[in-house]
């Protein structure tokens, strides 16, 4: 097990500078999240004040975000993802660290497997793998939960409404990649759906 963090944010800020256009990145990472006390426990086990690291973008004036990525380094949560999804084109979950564009579909999409996985874990693995590899499973989830705030919880209440709805915005997380649906294409045989 690695002293590495979990999960690192990387965020790319575009804006204007002293005339030119400038970029600049700024990072943050987690470990541990106690959604009660706002406190984060870094690698070394001292815990801090959970809060977004200072931007490093204070000189840029018109600032914009263009882009956030989290990546994985756990290598205990890359396995529990490899176990759970099967089938994602367009995005390796092979390394030492996978990286996922925002919104972070794959991870939106697996996280019922996820937190199912904890409970299903392959029999090789000793009581410390488990233990640790559900802590991060945890702290991945609970990193989307913090994400993405009510907009994911009001979004899944819209599609278990009767009938069901959804925004344009979240529409990709009706269907995941691979899953097949049926429609009625013949109306002279009703009820014969195709694939």
């Amino acid at each position: 097990m690695s002293n590495a963090p979990v999960l690192e944010t990387v965020t790319t800020v575009t804006g204007s500078g002293l005339g030119e256009e400038s970029n600049a990145i700024e990072s943050g990472s987690e470990d541990e999240y106690d959604a009660n006390a706002n406190i984060l426990t870094d690698t070394n086990g001292d815990k801090v004040r959970h809060s977004r690291p200072q931007s490093k973008t204070k000189p840029l004036e018109d600032q914009r975000i263009t882009q956030t990525e989290l990546k994985i380094r756990s290598s205990e949560l890359l396995n529990a993802l490899h176990s759970v999804v099967k089938y994602y084109p367009g995005q390796t979950l092979m390394g030492d660290v996978a990286t996922f564009q925002e919104p972070f579909r794959l991870l939106v999409h697996y996280r019922e497997e996820l937190e199912a996985y904890k409970q299903q874990h392959p029999p090789e693995h000793n009581d410390e793998y488990r233990q640790t590899c559900n802590e991060h499973i945890d702290i991945l989830l609970g990193f989307l939960k913090r994400h993405f705030g009510k907009s994911l919880e009001e979004e899944e209440r819209r599609q278990h409404q009767d009938p069901p709805v959804c925004t344009f915005e979240w529409a990709w997380l009706l269907l995941k990649p691979g899953d097949t649906i049926y429609a009625e294409t013949d109306e002279r045989i009703p009820g014969l759906p195709s694939p």
